[in-house]
């Protein structure tokens, strides 16, 4: 699989590290820009540089901050994260604008299409990621002037790659839902194993089309699953392991980001980006839309998101007040919290063959 690595620094002297497939050999590709989750650095995407051209798309995939060869968070940072700041968000959206500003006048990519349906810029955050990504359609007050001026013309999709509850801001509505950080018979040695098998294992959900709460599998992962539904973790080597896997304490500092204090700002990120709340919302990003996508068997704390957003986006539609973002909500049948892994064309063509 052929990709180059590179590193930038942002106006603000971060760097960020990420990895290209370079160009396809047209004058039309999507530039598809993949923001990694919790745990999982943007290594664990590199396997779909080897696909994309031919679906005409260039891969860009950054290492989110505190990731390897990206700038930690600052400690005054992680106390802003700790203490519910505002600005925490508007930090990300900018540094978000700001990336993709630089992709736009230094790597030649071509402008969105007429008919929205090939070029510029499809912007991914998978999992807790979401809550960068989707920071750049909710913040004006930052995200404006020249950067945005460069920007816009570009941005054609914003998907949300199955977030978790952390990054939606969606309450869990069973307080027993299962979570290892929670579970006092996990030492703190099995930690990081019991993480990943809870993120990468199969669920057995009910009706999802419901919008029901009963219908969500909160519980541990399998004991005994299927041969076909062993925890994706389990299905990688050694080596594939310490290539995607950035070290432990890395996750802790980034749990900051959407721990407690940050879910009234989390959860007002997700009004303003999604279902109409921002002041002006029809002149910020206004032809960009948004596609939710999620794997029928995620874990809990993901399918309850996707199910809760759907419902929540219904009633906004409803709303005169409001003038929600145009967002299309997909479920893939028979997959869970890896879809790039286990389906990649399907996945390929989920994120980059929807926008309209």
């Amino acid at each position: 699989m052929a990709y180059t690595e590179h590193t930038t620094q942002l106006p603000n002297g971060v760097d960020i590290f990420y990895t290209d497939s370079g160009a396809p050999n047209t004058a039309d590709y999507t530039t598809l820009v993949i923001v990694h989750g919790l745990l999982f650095n943007g290594f664990g995407f590199s396997p779909l540089h080897s696909l994309v051209h031919q679906h005409n798309i260039r891969l860009i995939l950054p290492n989110r901050r505190g990731y390897s060869g990206s700038t930690p968070f600052t400690e005054s940072e992680v106390a802003d994260m700790q203490a519910g700041k505002k600005e925490v968000q508007e930090r990300l959206a900018l540094e978000t604008a700001w990336f993709l500003k630089y992709l736009v006048e230094n790597q030649a990519t071509p402008r969105v299409s007429e008919d929205r349906r090939s070029g510029g810029i499809v912007l991914v955050g998978w999992s807790l990621a979401n809550a960068t990504t989707l920071s750049i359609l909710a913040h004006p007050e930052v995200v404006k002037g020249e950067v945005y001026d460069a920007v816009e013309p570009y941005l054609r999709t914003v998907v949300a790659y199955d977030p978790p509850l952390s990054a939606t801001a969606n309450p869990p509505p069973d307080p027993t839902l299962y979570n290892p950080l929670t579970d006092a018979s996990v030492t703190p040695e099995q930690l990081p194993n019991a993480i990943l098998l809870w993120i990468s294992a199969f669920y057995e959900h009910g009706d999802i089309a419901s919008l029901q709460s009963s219908a969500v599998n909160w519980g541990k992962p399998p004991s005994s699953p299927s041969p076909e539904e062993i925890p994706t973790i389990d299905q990688w080597t050694p080596e594939e392991k310490a290539k995607y896997l950035d070290p432990f304490p890395v996750a802790m500092v980034d749990l900051q980001s959407s721990g407690p204090s940050m879910m009234p700002i989390l959860a007002d990120q997700m009004d303003r980006a999604l279902f109409g709340s921002l002041s002006g919302q029809g002149t910020f990003f206004p032809r960009v839309d948004v596609r939710y996508v999620s794997g029928s068997k995620t874990m809990g704390i993901c399918i309850w998101p996707w199910m809760e957003t759907s419902r929540m986006y219904a009633q906004a539609k409803e709303d005169l007040g409001k003038k929600p973002r145009k967002v299309e909500f997909v479920l893939v049948e028979g997959v869970n919290h890896f879809i790039h892994y286990h389906m990649p064309e399907r996945f390929l063509r989920e994120m980059v063959g929807g926008s309209s």
